[in-house]
């Protein structure tokens, strides 16, 4: 995810909960949704997020997926359509 800025990353979440390994540059709002599930580099170090992500892709050709040590089902269920439909109309009352 090279994004500078993203509002409402529902990309990142929709490949989490796939079981696809995200490489993402640091900015702000990621860190308190998605925690310990993405691989993160400095904001906008091309090299870096290169790097990042041709490391991630060998792992998976070699069958590692950082996702698998970790508890994805809790975050699946945090980011569901119910239970983010549930938080959004608990916003709106």
């Amino acid at each position: 995810m090279s994004s500078r800025f993203e509002g409402s990353p529902r990309v990142v979440a929709e490949a989490l909960v796939s079981e696809t390994p995200v490489v993402a540059y640091d900015v702000p709002n990621y860190r308190p949704i998605f925690g310990e599930f993405l691989r993160y580099v400095p904001c906008f170090d091309v090299e870096q997020f290169q790097r990042a992500a041709e490391t991630t892709i060998l792992e998976m050709r070699q069958g590692k997926n950082y996702l698998a040590d970790l508890k994805l089902a809790e975050f699946r269920q945090q980011h569901c359509w119910a239970e983010t439909r549930r938080v959004f109309q608990r916003t709106l009352d």
